[in-house]
C-alpha cells in the first residue's frame, strides 16, 4: 500500500487525488512503491507437543492383567492410587494368606486363594471399564478414548 507524502499514513492507489486522511492534494509520488508484505516464515514450533489421550481398551487390558499391581492407574498417570492399589493387593494377599497358612493347612496354596480373588477382582473390575459407558478420565484430566 502508498502511504501520503504529506501525513504519511497508509493510503490505497486509488486515491491519488485527495488523502482521505488529512485532504493533501495529489498524495501520491509519481514514483511510489507498495511495500511487499509477504514473508516466508519457517516452520512454526510448537514449545510443547500435542497430548494423546489414553486408550480404554488399554486401561482395561492393563487391570485384567496386571491390575493387582495397579498398572491400569500408573497407566493413567494417577501414581498415587496405583501405589496404594499395589500395597492394597499385597496386604490382602499376605494378611488372608498368613491367615490360611496358620489357622488351616500349613500349605503355600493358601497364599493362592487370595491371590485368584484379587486377580479375579481385577479381571471383573477392567471386564466392567470396558463395557460400561462411564466416561474415565486421565491424570490430566482427557477423556479416554
Amino acid at each position: 500500500m502508498p502511504y501520503c507524502k504529506y501525513c504519511h499514513r497508509e493510503i490505497t492507489r486509488f486515491d491519488s487525488d485527495i488523502c482521505p486522511h488529512c485532504g493533501g492534494k495529489k498524495p501520491l509520488e509519481d514514483n511510489y512503491r507498495t511495500m511487499d508484505v509477504t514473508q516466508t516464515l519457517s516452520g512454526v514450533k510448537l514449545e510443547g507437543e500435542l497430548y494423546r489421550s489414553k486408550s480404554r481398551k488399554t486401561f482395561a487390558l492393563l487391570c485384567c492383567l496386571a491390575g493387582y499391581a495397579g498398572a491400569h492407574s500408573f497407566y493413567l498417570g494417577k501414581n498415587l492410587r496405583g501405589a496404594i492399589e499395589l500395597l492394597a493387593s499385597a496386604l490382602i494377599i499376605g494378611g488372608l494368606g498368613s491367615l490360611l497358612y496358620f489357622a488351616a493347612a500349613k500349605s503355600f496354596l493358601c497364599y493362592l486363594i487370595p491371590a485368584l480373588l484379587v486377580v479375579l477382582f481385577y479381571v471383573a473390575a477392567g471386564v466392567f471399564y470396558l463395557f460400561n459407558g462411564q466416561s474415565l478420565k486421565d491424570g490430566h484430566g482427557e477423556l479416554l478414548r
